[in-house]
């Protein structure tokens, strides 16, 4: 399944990224773990701030169309 996040577009897995009604902000966009994973994506991308050099992360189960490895691509030297 499709879904837009901040105007990039994400392959997910139908039960990823679902969205949340909320009553009375039936306009607005809400997806559901989506403020976990900026949260972790926050977090690995304090971590490199520790080394002069960008190193490597070994990142297993990738889920939610990569959406943490392709916000934090920028910041490691390899993303495996």
């Amino acid at each position: 399944m499709l879904k837009v996040i901040n105007n990039e577009e994400f392959i997910t897995n139908i039960d990823e990224f679902v969205n949340v009604p909320i009553e009375g902000y039936e306009s607005l966009n809400i997806l559901s773990n989506l403020g976990f994973y900026e949260r972790i994506i926050s977090l690995l991308s304090e971590l490199t701030k520790i080394f002069e050099y960008k190193i490597n992360l070994l990142y297993e189960g990738a889920s939610h169309g990569g959406y943490v490895a392709i916000k934090i691509a920028d910041k490691y030297n390899n993303i495996n």
